[in-house]
């Protein structure tokens, strides 16, 4: 490929080379420096090529029950959508404003790590869940104006976990004991008494991209649906569902257009998976019947690793759990429930 195509590209979509390709480039002397500061690239960024270490968390040991009166907020996916990295944002930007405050066993541990990935100018974001993984992060949510608190625990799985909907639904043998053992303490977590918010990460431009199963994200999507359908995991513990349309700074529109750009790019490739949310959404309830869309951005990512934080997506996400979750009386301290 010629030097002016590498440009072409790196100008259209900064996030499209990795960032060991780009240093490997600027080692080999085939690029520049000059040459990146004229695609657009901060001089922040290409500074930080040299010191991309990506942080690596002892992630906790999976939980066998959550705590009763804690409204569930679920993180779906699959690999490479940016759950991990928009929950960090979130988290970061809830402790900014004054919104959070951490369970005292949690300070220290995978959710206090995850949150100071976002106080840096440019942060190097998170990877991914180990396959066996279930992260349980129980906080309280409180406004200056409020006396009582909200009490919310974010719940994400592995991507590979999310994969698994496709093989039970293709009667495919898991691929491990370990994601049969995950798979179902995660059902007993969804068909707890506990109120539940769902976010479906859908990744902007990921359509035609197959994994080493030579599935696509529809694909999985489709089967999650399918999934929680026929188990009856939406009903009447469930508050809200909402697509969430992540890398949404990539989108060719205005950023007030985002939201109208965000449900044609749904309809046009996943239409089972809109259509079959929309009806749970209307047969129970849910979202007084509408299903709601949300492009979400956590700023520019640079090279794969490198993000210039934007908040702005985290706050209408935080806006979205404070109008859905009540505050109640209790006490902080309760112990996990069997």
């Amino acid at each position: 490929m010629e030097k002016q195509q590498i440009f072409d590209i790196i100008k259209e979509n900064p996030n499209y080379y990795t960032y060991n390709e780009i240093l490997q480039g600027l080692q080999g002397r085939t690029i520049t420096k000059e040459d990146l500061l004229n695609c657009g690239i901060p001089l922040k960024v290409i500074d930080r090529l040299n010191n991309v270490v990506v942080p690596y968390f002892n992630q906790s040991p999976i939980p066998y029950n959550t705590i009763e009166g804690y409204t569930e907020v679920y993180f779906w996916g699959a690999p490479g959508v940016g759950r991990n990295s928009a929950i960090a944002a979130i988290l970061n930007t809830a402790e900014r404003d004054g919104l959070i405050n951490i369970h005292p066993e949690y300070f220290g541990s995978y959710m206090a790590r995850l949150k100071n990935i976002f106080c840096d100018d440019f942060a190097i974001l998170p990877p991914p869940l180990q396959v066996e993984s279930i992260e349980y992060l129980p906080f309280k949510l409180q406004k200056f104006t409020e006396k009582q608190s909200r009490y919310v625990s974010f719940i994400e799985c592995s991507a590979e976990v999310y994969q698994c909907f496709h093989y039970i639904n293709a009667g495919i043998e898991l691929p491990t004991q370990c994601h049969q053992q995950t798979l179902d303490i995660l059902v007993k977590f969804l068909k707890g008494k506990n109120r539940k918010i769902h976010f479906f990460f859908i990744d902007y431009g990921k359509e035609n991209i197959r994994d080493s199963n030579g599935l696509t994200q529809s694909d999985h999507s489709n089967a999650a649906c399918t999934f929680f359908r026929d188990n009856n995991i939406f009903g009447k513990t469930t508050d809200a569902i909402y697509v969430v349309v992540s890398k949404s700074d990539l989108m060719p529109c205005e950023k007030d257009k985002r939201v109208e750009y965000a449900k044609e790019y749904l309809y046009n490739n996943h239409a089972v998976f809109i259509n079959v949310l929309k009806d749970k959404c209307q047969r129970y309830g849910i979202n007084a019947g509408k299903l709601s869309v949300i492009p979400f951005s956590i700023g520019n990512v640079y090279f794969q690793w490198i993000c210039d934080f934007d908040n702005e997506s985290s706050k209408v996400l935080i806006d979205n759990l404070l109008k859905v979750i009540p505050t109640q009386r209790r006490s902080f301290f309760n112990i996990f429930k069997n």
